[in-house]
């Protein structure tokens, strides 16, 4: 195959992966698909601060205090207190979804991707369902637990 002809396969390639991404269903962590109908047992991980973020991150190294470069919605504000999640998959931006640890819920908006997979959270959400959690050394964090998730709604209806 000429380099040319190689070139234009890998490019279609790339864009059926992430045209695939894009339309897959949100996903709980054993690849069960979520739904609106029922809630997902998932291990919740700490996210954490937005200077966390800002620090430590790769894409948001260099911002202005206060933003982030987040997966889902780009370049954008980012409070600690906020509710806001990172999804396991690009397929759950947008979303809308509960989280809950016994009778302790809290909505939340998909902001951002988990590069480990994970359903991953902020300050604000962890705090609203009583989680502990916190920050170690430079780019170090912990907290976090074992929680349910359900999409609430997405960003298309």
């Amino acid at each position: 195959m000429t380099l040319p002809r190689l070139a234009v396969v890998v490019c279609l390639l790339l864009v059926a992966a992430c045209a695939a991404d894009a339309q897959d269903p949100p996903f709980g962590e054993s690849g069960e698909a979520l739904s609106r109908a029922r809630a997902t047992s998932v291990s919740l991980k700490y996210e954490g601060t937005c200077e966390f973020l800002r620090t430590c991150s790769t894409y948001s190294r260099g911002l202005p205090q206060g933003e982030v470069l987040w997966g889902c919605e780009g370049r954008g504000a980012c409070a600690d207190d906020d509710l806001w999640v990172a999804g396991p998959r690009r397929a759950t931006c947008g979303a809308t979804v509960r989280l809950c640890r016994g009778e302790r819920c809290v909505d939340a908006l998909v902001r951002d991707v988990s590069v480990s997979g994970d359903w991953e959270a902020s300050n604000g959400v962890l705090e609203g369902l009583g989680l502990e959690f916190g920050l170690g050394r430079r780019c170090a964090g912990w907290g976090g637990g074992r929680v349910t998730v359900q999409v609430m709604a997405t960003s298309g209806g």
